[in-house]
């Protein structure tokens, strides 16, 4: 028997989330591209050079093999039972929610901020301002200068072959910390 798993916001599931029943029918749009002519705004194919109509085969054929794929398809879920439906679900929607959802860690935030502060304080040397100066006015904190300046440090250290901490997520397919490749770090302690 089949154990019996309520469809809930991750598009999992057998059954209905409301009574139970397996008696479920998936409502589905696909990704079907098919060429119109303009004139006639009838669906055709191209056949030794010509224009045939598509037969009613043809159309069952084509949607039978489109795809949800890429983020054109989308479906919902209806309990024939008792009449419960779901929300619409996209593939896009899908691999968004399958991409890991990464945060920062203590470590991460807490490293990030000495480095926004020796930055901080590298600006305030270089402006030749003490602290205590009334530095909300003269000098505001303001993180896009000092994220500049850090990102550019960084990568400037990096180039000469120093080994730099600087944590953060990378958002590739699919999102992940950063690693020791890229920092020249013998060892990390920041994140899993």
């Amino acid at each position: 028997m089949i154990e019996k798993l309520p469809i809930d916001d991750t598009r999992e599931g057998n059954c209905c989330p409301v009574c139970g029943s397996t008696r479920i029918t998936m409502h589905e749009q696909r990704n079907l591209q098919v060429s119109v002519n303009l004139s006639t705004e009838k669906p055709f194919y191209m056949k030794n050079g010509r224009m045939k109509p598509l037969s009613k085969r043809e159309k069952a054929f084509a949607f039978d093999h489109a795809d949800l794929a890429n983020g054109g398809g989308c479906w919902s879920y209806e309990c024939r039972k008792c009449g419960w439906q779901s929300d619409l679900f996209t593939e896009q929607g899908r691999r968004k929610m399958e991409q890991k959802e990464l945060e920062f860690t203590k470590e991460m935030l807490e490293r990030n901020d000495v480095l926004d502060n020796a930055v901080y304080k590298m600006c305030l040397t270089f402006l030749q301002f003490e602290d205590g100066e009334n530095l909300d006015v003269k000098f505001p904190w303001d993180i896009s200068i000092l994220g500049e300046i850090r990102d550019l440090t960084v990568e400037l250290l990096r180039e000469k072959g120093y080994p730099v901490c600087d944590p953060c997520i990378v958002c590739d397919e699919p999102n992940r910390y950063c690693n020791l490749e890229e920092c020249y770090m013998h060892s990390c302690n920041l994140h899993p």
